[in-house]
């Protein structure tokens, strides 16, 4: 995981332990990039790509980041706008209610599948009944 603030940050103790990142600034936010640890050799070769890729960051009068994502992809993201990849605009009305690896479910469609390896399980709650694959 690489974590990088787009304002300067400091670490502050937390009763009974640990720490917390605190920045002061207002106009503020992160780029995350998330990789599996068998995509690169070590720690090293992990940072070393993520310190390679473009980034550019505006905190005035807007705050704004651009930068290319370890899949390849241009991110555009302004405070207040749509944000974009690879220049398009992302279109949310085509985006599904849950859409990942373990969940799906359009919009209104009042139907969530779970998944898990080859195993679904459908609940349709506008039929109120449960079928699995």
């Amino acid at each position: 995981l690489a974590y990088r603030p787009l304002q300067p940050y400091s670490w502050k103790p937390i009763e009974g332990g640990g720490r917390r990142l605190f920045s002061p600034h207002l106009k503020n936010g992160a780029v995350v990039q998330v990789a599996a640890a068998w995509e690169f050799a070590d720690m090293s070769a992990f940072r070393s790509t993520i310190l390679s890729l473009p980034l550019e960051i505006r905190t005035d009068p807007t705050p704004s980041v651009k930068f290319r994502s370890l899949r390849g992809k241009n991110l555009e993201f302004t405070y207040g706008e749509v944000p974009r990849v690879n220049g398009a605009a992302i279109d949310y009305a085509k985006w599904p209610l849950f859409g990942g690896p373990f969940v799906e479910a359009d919009v209104d469609s009042e139907r969530l599948t779970l998944k898990h390896g080859k195993l679904r399980r459908t609940l349709d709650f506008r039929t109120l009944q449960i079928s699995d694959r």
